[in-house]
């Protein structure tokens, strides 16, 4: 999904560049992600772009994700450069596309994805959680989960 919306909005509105200069890099927990940002269905930003009529016609298809290193391979990286992240600031500006909402965290969660977009979701639309556990979505003790959420 970053990928996709790296290419396609971060393009536009943030870095105000052309998407085909946007080399994505996605760091991840394990190596099937590998395979799966090489899938040719993995090109939505691509997809989306030539649908809107923003890509000249002849543009050749091009992936959400460019490089994948797993978190190992990050790690591996850091050591050979003398990296260590526990000593690195932990000031930085804060810009638009670095803001945390947690969602990230809970995604490997049974109904993490779906607690995520709602989180997103109220983000959106200015709603105020009081809290953004929104625990009626995780499916701990049940194969399908239905929940009502109140908006206001």
């Amino acid at each position: 999904m970053g990928g996709a919306l790296a290419k396609t909005w971060a393009a536009k509105f943030v870095w105000k560049v052309n998407p085909r200069d946007i080399f994505m890099v996605a760091v991840t927990p394990c190596t099937a992600k590998i395979f799966e940002a090489s899938r040719p269905k993995f090109n939505s930003a691509y997809e989306y772009l030539m649908q809107e009529n923003q890509m000249p016609h002849e543009t050749k298809s091009f992936q959400d994700i460019d490089a994948v290193l797993t978190a190992r391979d990050a790690a591996e990286i850091f050591k050979r450069k003398g990296i260590n992240p526990l000593e690195l600031s932990d000031e930085r500006e804060t810009e638009m596309m670095n803001v945390y909402t947690g969602a990230a965290a809970i995604f490997g969660n049974s109904g993490g994805v779906m607690e995520a977009a709602l989180r997103t979701a109220f983000i959106l639309s200015d709603f105020e959680l009081s809290n953004p556990d929104v625990i009626v979505v995780r499916g701990y003790e049940k194969d399908i989960v239905e929940a009502t959420i109140p908006y206001r």
